[in-house]
């Protein structure tokens, strides 16, 4: 009978263990199978851009904000940025340091950093600008932009479209929007020796639908 007694306690006794090893086991398969980051980034993150040796965006987008690139510094880091790369955006104070630096924003003296992280522009009135360098003319679906519009969207267009040194006028003759290097405002002009233009989409109306056949019947 005492046989018997051990007998039992020591096959209860294995049970037990072997249960407790399954369940273990089993918890352990179903973790590994969790991913430990999710594997779609936040749409705002995978909507940015890494202009590697670049220091303009290019159409459609602007230099990222410091809230953006503060929020997808990680997303930045992991998935377009070397591990030893840096990188700013609109903020000239701040830069983004790759991986090997740790992953993170830090305080930047506006030099030595080829890399740009850009953002797409939001669509606005100022948005559908277009500035054209050296030229006189818009091209088709664009006129110069008028006086209300280029003062509104002066702040905007000396950040995104223009360099700080350039000069552009619009649809008044009188007016000029000087860049940021001389402090992004609209000035005063003569007329003269202004290389640039700034224009705007033409509204759709029943006049601008029309076209006009020089030398056609």
């Amino acid at each position: 009978l005492k046989l018997q007694f051990l007998y039992f306690i020591g096959l209860s006794t294995m049970l037990r263990h072997f249960t407790t090893a399954t369940l273990v086991a089993a918890a352990l398969a179903q973790n590994s199978s969790i991913p430990a980051r999710p594997s779609t980034p936040p749409s705002v993150c995978s909507a940015l851009v890494y202009r590697a040796g670049q220091q303009e965006c290019g159409s459609g987008y602007m230099l990222a904000d410091i809230d953006t690139l503060t929020s997808c510094a990680g997303f930045v880091c992991e998935n377009m940025m070397g591990p030893w790369s840096i990188a700013h955006g609109k903020d000239m104070t701040k830069k983004l340091a790759g991986s090997g630096y740790g992953c993170g924003i830090k305080d930047w003296d506006g030099t030595g950093v080829a890399d740009v992280v850009c953002m797409p522009i939001p669509v606005t009135e100022c948005s559908a600008l277009t500035y054209k360098a050296g030229q006189q003319e818009c091209g088709s679906g664009y006129m110069l932009a008028d006086i209300d519009t280029l003062t509104s969207c002066a702040g905007f267009v000396c950040d995104n479209l223009m360099k700080p040194w350039s000069i552009a006028h619009g649809k008044d003759m009188t007016k000029k929007l000087a860049g940021s290097g001389y402090g992004c405002g609209i000035m005063d002009w003569d007329g003269t020796g202004v290389t640039d233009v700034v224009c705007m989409p033409i509204p759709v109306t029943k006049c601008s639908a029309l076209t006009y056949k020089a030398g056609q019947q």
